[in-house]
């Protein structure tokens, strides 16, 4: 008697699908992809006392910390004011260091989900990805919060000095929220398979990624890359860094209330969408032998 619905057993050859295939194979696999989202959202301060407290507590203690280091005691220059005439480190910083961190969180996600899966794709199939999106999903859910605590902020700026810091240009955050998951994620499934056959692979990309945050003009302003940095390799990965341009489009409609150029936005469009296929095609056509040790 034929079985029907046969249980899709795991091979390398099953992973050589075409982009469409394996896109509609995570769709298929939804309930499964949200419920290991709602997972990771109840078991990440399951044995906290604050509890989901602490999504917002800990970007308030890096703000204050960066704000008072680099801020105050090394008086890192903030460059030219707002146009509205703000001139507040925190502000400055803040608007950049959300974003940041959402890259950060979104890239190292996507990579160490994979490897963590291995052992349950011997006894159970679900797509490679699963694991990785289910927790970007987690991480975008978890940054809501902290948009909205960037926003009260804000607020509370304008109330305290009575310069206006809230605009239209403020409708920006949601569009390049996107355009930082799509690049944290293409990062991460660039990543997700040799950082499975090498552990070194994600310590070396954290190391990376701290040298990467002080090229990032995120403690301090784009503007004084003129007059402080001559070696031309450092300054075209300054200034045309993915997440240079991600920074100074969050600076200029969160704390300029200015939109971003046309040009900003095109290239960050075609890098992020750029960087999540071929990593996603990348990724599919590798984690098949990757799950059998190869």
């Amino acid at each position: 008697m034929a079985i029907e619905n046969p249980p899709i057993v795991f091979t390398a050859a099953s992973q050589q699908r075409n982009l469409v295939d394996s896109f509609r194979e995570v769709w298929e696999y939804r309930g499964y992809i949200g419920y290991l989202a709602k997972r990771e959202l109840r078991t990440n301060y399951l044995k906290t006392y604050l509890g989901w407290i602490w999504s917002l507590v800990e970007p308030l203690m890096t703000l204050a910390i960066y704000s008072l280091v680099f801020g105050y005691i090394l008086d890192t220059t903030r460059g030219a004011a707002s146009p509205t005439g703000l001139e507040n480190f925190p502000a400055f910083l803040f608007a950049a260091l959300v974003y940041w961190g959402f890259f950060r969180q979104t890239a190292n996600s996507t990579m160490v989900a994979f490897s963590g899966s291995l052992n349950l794709r011997k006894k159970l199939y679900f797509p490679p990805a699963a694991p990785s999106i289910a927790r970007v999903i987690s991480k975008t859910i978890e940054m809501v919060p902290e948009i909205l605590m960037l926003m009260a902020f804000y607020l509370l700026l304008w109330g305290i000095t009575g310069i206006r810091t809230v605009g239209p240009t403020w409708i920006i955050m949601a569009p390049l929220l996107v355009l930082v998951c799509l690049l944290g994620t293409g990062v991460g499934l660039w990543l997700a398979v040799p950082n499975s056959r090498f552990g070194d692979i994600g310590m070396l990309f954290n190391v990376f990624l701290r040298l990467y945050f002080y090229i990032t003009p995120i403690i301090w302003p784009l503007e004084i890359i003129d007059g402080r940095i001559t070696n031309p390799i450092i300054r075209g990965i300054a200034i045309w860094s993915p997440l240079t341009q991600v920074v100074e489009a969050a600076r200029d409609g969160i704390y300029r209330l200015q939109w971003p150029s046309l040009g900003t936005w095109l290239y960050l469009v075609v890098i992020s969408t750029g960087t999540f296929v071929t990593g996603w095609i990348r990724f599919h056509r590798s984690a098949g032998k990757a799950a059998e040790g190869q």
